[in-house]
């Protein structure tokens, strides 16, 4: 059944049902693009800027592909727009169909811890795209596979332990146990949020304030008798 997002209007089910039709920089690049429309060198400064490159494998000509791949899919359109200084630039605006596949993309990979857990992280990014009920949706299914993860691992300890003990088979389980109980444990936090209806601190202000830029450390006559300016 399709549901559609309070926020845009926008189904948050694939048209093919697929969960990840989606590639990570794809996402990357049309949650960015959910914001306002850019230009590729843009994209590439923004992803910089808010340190997602951990979350997408990323070189210049490799976004340049994956916006072109997604601009024969329908996801998104460009149009040529002249620059105050420099080349002609192509600018990248997000397609209903783009927007309909990014929202069942955040939504499914919010939905569930499963490796690889960079798919959340970058999903939350654009968690706002989702309605309430979305996201509350996609979180409480994120702690119940969490819980079952727990009860997995729990299960699998107390069998393995019935052939084989040793530290680190133990410090293993307890590992995966201790990691579930913790996603366990946000997931709550962030459902409490949510349903208590808080509002969250907007990213730019939770920037760390740019480094001072360093100064001579010597005396101003030294630094005009290296060539330095006032």
């Amino acid at each position: 059944m399709k549901r559609k997002s309070e926020a845009n209007g926008v189904s948050a089910t694939a048209e093919n049902g697929s969960k990840r039709d989606l590639l990570p920089l794809e996402i990357a690049l049309l949650g960015l693009l959910s914001e306002s429309p850019r230009h590729a060198y843009e994209l590439d400064e923004v992803i910089r800027q808010r340190r997602m490159r951990e979350w997408v494998d990323l070189g210049f000509s490799t976004l340049y592909q994956a916006l072109h791949r997604m601009a024969a899919r329908g996801l998104v359109e460009s149009r040529p727009e002249k620059g105050v200084r420099g080349p002609e630039k192509r600018v990248f605006t997000l397609t209903q169909a783009g927007k309909a596949g990014l929202a069942a993309s955040v939504l499914s990979d919010l939905s569930s811890p499963d490796d690889p857990v960079y798919r959340t992280q970058l999903a939350g990014m654009f968690a706002p795209l989702l309605s309430i009920e979305e996201q509350v949706q996609s979180l409480r299914s994120y702690q119940a596979a969490a819980l079952a993860r727990v009860a997995e691992f729990k299960t699998r300890w107390e069998e393995a332990r019935k052939y084989w003990k040793s530290d680190w088979q133990d410090a293993i389980f307890r590992h995966g146990i201790l990691h579930g109980e913790a996603e366990v444990r946000w997931a709550e936090e962030m459902l409490g949020k949510i349903q208590a209806g808080r509002e969250f601190t907007p990213a730019a202000s939770v920037m760390p304030a740019a480094a001072e830029p360093k100064r001579w450390p010597g005396s101003e006559a030294d630094w005009k008798k290296w060539g330095g300016k006032s």
